[in-house]
């Protein structure tokens, strides 16, 4: 993103500006650039989805893997990645999950907008370690931050978030579904990323899918924590771990980076 748009965002973002000029309001919205160009998104003009600028090191990396086949979101949000999805995927289709209505509403509409239908599938649920229903709190002014962990949740509200629900959702382990071979599963899920991959060890054993995880914490030595409750998961099945933001494989897991995406693949 250049030094234009990047003082856009920072404008955009300023709460009275948001207000006056209704920059925070939901609504379709066209992509000027990017793998995304001439897409819509349903969202808001301060989101930097609209100006290309929306976490850059997986967006490229995507574009880097080219991925192929089925492929399996989880925790869709609004359908950002859905959608690059889409348009990247080739002999395949994407499988989005998401179980916050708020966040879901938003899916289906982009879902909608760019026609996607035939190359998207919306499951209106969780994923986790077994089948079960779960409590969610949804932060009403940050969707993306909503989680079913406990750890995060107290952290939230602690931090003085007040705008929350709570709400029910709907849990299944991916290894009791009947769904396409996977070739990229994507993961973010805050603070849920260990129970996911606990669900789906069958379906990674039998597929060895790449996958790019996003490991939260409530602080950054919980986040180092819980990537290495998650690498010891998948400890046997030859990963090769990459760390997105500082751009290079890990050689040594026990000096691990304090959270982040991390990619895994069985590819040299």
């Amino acid at each position: 993103m250049n030094f234009v748009n990047k003082i856009i965002v920072k404008i955009t973002n300023i709460e009275i500006i948001k207000k006056i000029f209704g920059f925070d309001k939901f609504k379709k919205r066209l992509i000027k650039n990017g793998l995304l160009k001439d897409l819509f998104y349903y969202g808001s003009y301060s989101d930097g989805r609209y100006f290309n600028s929306f976490e850059p090191e997986i967006v490229n990396l995507i574009k880097r893997i080219m991925p192929q086949g089925n492929i399996y979101d989880v925790g869709a949000h609004f359908g950002f990645y859905s959608s690059l999805f889409a348009k990247l995927v080739k002999n395949g289709r994407v499988y989005s999950f998401e179980p916050n209505p708020y966040c879901l509403e938003k899916l289906k509409k982009t879902v909608e907008i760019n026609r996607f239908d035939n190359l998207i599938k919306i499951l209106d649920f969780g994923l986790g370690e077994k089948d079960q229903e779960a409590e969610m709190e949804i932060l009403l002014d940050n969707l993306a931050r909503s989680t079913c962990d406990q750890e995060l949740k107290d952290n939230y509200n602690n931090k003085g978030n007040h705008l929350i629900k709570k709400i029910k959702i709907k849990i299944k382990a991916l290894d009791n579904l009947e769904l396409p071979t996977p070739g990229l599963i994507k993961i973010d899920v805050e603070g849920f990323e260990a129970r996911v991959v606990e669900g789906m060890l069958k379906t990674i054993e039998k597929y060895l899918p790449d996958l790019i995880i996003e490991i939260h914490g409530k602080n950054p030595k919980a986040s180092q924590e819980n990537a290495g409750y998650v690498f010891n998961l998948l400890a046997g099945f030859n990963y090769r771990v990459f760390h997105i933001e500082s751009n290079k494989f890990l050689k040594d897991l026990d000096k691990m980076p304090p959270g982040g995406h991390f990619y895994f693949t069985i590819n040299k």
